[in-house]
């Protein structure tokens, strides 16, 4: 058996208060440790570590980055408290589904993301992109999805 999931996601950044008051203010993450160095927090089922450490990401050209899952009725709310955090936005949406591309007080690259996987092997099974193959196991995931 492969992976089973994220189990968590950690990440540094020089102000860890400031970035744990980003992720629970303005995003909705619930604190559930916190030391000196570093805080665990939840957002939604998945566990999230802050530590300590340097502010430093990648360049412009790197897409890496981590979304959330919000809900639709969410985005309107989502987007007024990163409006009113300062957060910078580091891409507009081109893709299905509601989206916001936006970096932490540390300058990590997020998103909070409306639809989810089977939404996306849906709308790309209408309208594929240049090159893209669903697989066996996407087409698998389709099917249970749909009863």
């Amino acid at each position: 058996m492969g992976v089973t999931g994220i189990n968590h996601i950690t990440w540094s950044a020089g102000d860890v208060e400031a970035e744990v008051a980003f992720l629970v203010e303005v995003l909705r993450c619930v604190v559930v440790a916190r030391w000196p160095k570093g805080a665990y927090l939840l957002a939604g089922d998945t566990w999230l570590a802050v530590t300590e450490g340097a502010d430093d990401v990648r360049g412009d050209s790197d897409y890496s980055h981590i979304a959330f899952a919000i809900g639709a009725d969410d985005v309107a709310a989502v987007r007024s408290r990163l409006a009113a955090s300062g957060a910078k936005t580091w891409q507009d949406n081109w893709t299905e589904g509601d989206s916001i591309y936006f970096t932490d007080p540390a300058g990590h690259r997020l998103e909070v993301h409306v639809t989810d996987l089977v939404h996306r092997l849906r709308t790309a099974s209408v309208a594929p992109w240049p090159g893209l193959e669903i697989t066996d196991a996407g087409r698998a995931l389709l099917d249970r999805a749909s009863g």
